[in-house]
């Protein structure tokens, strides 16, 4: 496959693209998008790239509602979260919709069998309507995995990776990849508190709230870093 690349020796920063040819009819403008910033040289590389994932949170079109902070709500509708710009996507006979997630209260996406029945169905809710603190700001919306007198929640946040394959050195990764992090929240009836990653911050957390939790991750090898662990330990706490 034939490679096309230029080599840049001087970049203007006010101009937005880079233009391969002046005085030419046939000027090709190359987006600042396609340049790879090495250590000691510059490149633009204008091959084909592929981006490995995809922003949503699923890129299948679910069923599901959508009630935002008016009270007003949309339902018998496909909809899609972005976990990048934290909007959710609502499919209709006239288009798409677009909401921002600053907008939506909360909203349920389900997928559902050959008949009709319901095969997983997940709720997010935003986290304003907690005593959140700074979180509402940056967490995206959370996923509920446990309800009960405590809740636990996930909060995912997707970021993407840009190539920075340099092919004059033949260094780095020409594929753009999005990269979805996981972070887990208990919310204990007054405020929602973020989960540590570490094991002995998780026990101590629960420990709070009931002596005694270390034994019990321990008697029944819990993974205290899962959901399913995590869920485990807030049941034995509420029991």
């Amino acid at each position: 496959m034939k490679q096309h690349l230029i080599i840049l020796v001087f970049l203007f920063p006010l101009c937005p693209n880079f233009m391969t040819a002046q005085g030419n009819d046939n000027v090709n403008l190359v987006d600042l998008e396609y340049l790879y910033q090495g250590n000691r040289i510059n490149v633009f590389d204008l091959r084909p790239r592929e981006q490995e994932v995809t922003f949503y949170f699923s890129d299948e079109w679910m069923e599901g509602a959508v009630l935002d902070k008016n009270g007003k709500v949309f339902t018998d509708h496909l909809i899609r979260y972005n976990q990048k710009d934290n909007s959710i996507e609502v499919k209709s006979g006239i288009g798409i919709l677009t909401l921002p997630g600053y907008y939506v209260k909360e909203f349920t996406m389900q997928r559902v069998d050959h008949k009709g029945g319901v095969r997983e169905r997940n709720r997010f809710i935003n986290p304003s309507n907690y005593n959140a603190g700074g979180y509402a700001l940056n967490i995206g919306f959370l996923q509920e995995i446990y309800a009960g007198e405590m809740s636990l929640f996930s909060a995912h946040k997707a970021e993407l990776v840009r190539p920075d394959h340099v092919p004059i050195l033949s260094t780095g990764n020409t594929r753009a990849r999005v990269i979805k992090r996981k972070k887990y929240f208990l919310y204990d009836g007054k405020r929602l508190v973020e989960i540590p990653r570490k094991r002995s911050k998780i026990i101590k957390l629960f420990e709070k709230y009931r002596p005694g939790i270390s034994a019990y991750v321990k008697k029944e090898k819990l993974n205290v870093k899962s959901k399913k662990g995590l869920s485990s330990i807030i049941k034995r706490i509420e029991h």
